[in-house]
């Protein structure tokens, strides 16, 4: 099948030469940043791109993962507060993840399929994938044939995407924006960054209304990060699908188990016993040791 019809970035431009060449030479490719900077659409793009190389698609995402986690049963421990996902849950989702990915790999490292993730990392959303970490899955995430992907939107682009963000809330066009994270969410999250921005020696970065700033937002995961290889997309100008999440395609996705929610959740709780040392934890999570 021609996917090209699909593809709305220019073939000339910077973006398109960067996920191309990704898609001809990664096995595994993390789109990753706040929600709002348009990773979805990106992984979308870069799905077409590589269906044109005729490679296979799985993928993991965050909030299809995290959507398998959040069980009545779980919820009852676990539950969601202002439309933010419990703690427990991020925690839990992110240990599963590693496993995830190693599981894929082991099935499919000597054949053309290419592993597509998609990874916020603030507020330990998906950042076990970022974190260094000494077992099997390590060596693979550290190695060029993992790239991370971060798309860096301009301010104006940010606005305009937020403000999308809004409308799509009311009238989704695809059953998966119906989980987008909601404009409050978006800011409360920047203003996390921040936060970490300054523990992290980043102060005279920021400006003073602790406003969007692209070099401080990119600056900031490329330090999270500094394990991975990151590949930046500055991003000046919007592009029009129907829906991000719209890939005529259907790619085998990454999602836990019955079985692996359980044990995920269950060794969560057993690891941290208060709620006090699950917080501390997670809000730790730009601590890369």
């Amino acid at each position: 099948m021609d996917y090209s019809s699909y593809i709305v970035l220019p073939k000339e431009g910077e973006i398109y030469s960067i996920l191309d060449t990704v898609a001809s030479e990664a096995k595994i490719v993390c789109f990753t940043g706040l929600p709002g900077v348009g990773k979805s659409l990106y992984v979308q793009q870069f799905a077409y791109i590589a269906l044109q190389k005729n490679r296979k698609i799985s993928i993991l995402q965050w909030d299809s993962a995290r959507q398998s986690f959040e069980t009545e049963q779980v919820l009852k421990i676990y539950p969601e507060i202002d439309g933010v996902t419990h703690a427990g849950i991020r925690k839990s989702c992110g240990l599963w993840s590693r496993k995830a990915v190693y599981d894929w790999y082991q099935l499919h490292k000597n054949d053309n399929e290419v592993l597509i993730l998609e990874a916020p990392l603030v507020g330990n959303r998906l950042i076990e994938l970022g974190k260094k970490t000494k077992d099997e899955l390590e060596p693979i995430l550290s190695s060029d044939s993992t790239q991370f992907i971060l798309p860096v939107p301009s301010d104006e682009l940010r606005k305009l995407i937020i403000s999308k963000r809004v409308n799509t809330a009311k009238n989704p066009n695809h059953e998966m924006e119906k989980a987008d994270a909601q404009p409050h969410v978006l800011m409360a999250l920047y203003l996390e960054i921040c936060e970490v921005g300054k523990k992290l020696g980043m102060k005279k970065q920021l400006n003073e209304n602790l406003e969007y700033d692209t070099s401080f937002y990119e600056s900031l995961y490329r330090k999270v990060l500094r394990e991975r290889h990151v590949k930046t997309l500055f991003v000046d100008e919007a592009f029009e699908v129907n829906s991000v999440y719209d890939v005529r395609q259907k790619f085998s996705k990454l999602v836990p188990s019955t079985e692996e929610v359980s044990y995920f959740i269950s060794l969560v709780r057993e690891k941290y016993p208060t709620d006090e040392q699950l917080e501390i934890a997670v809000n730790n999570w730009y601590v890369l040791k």
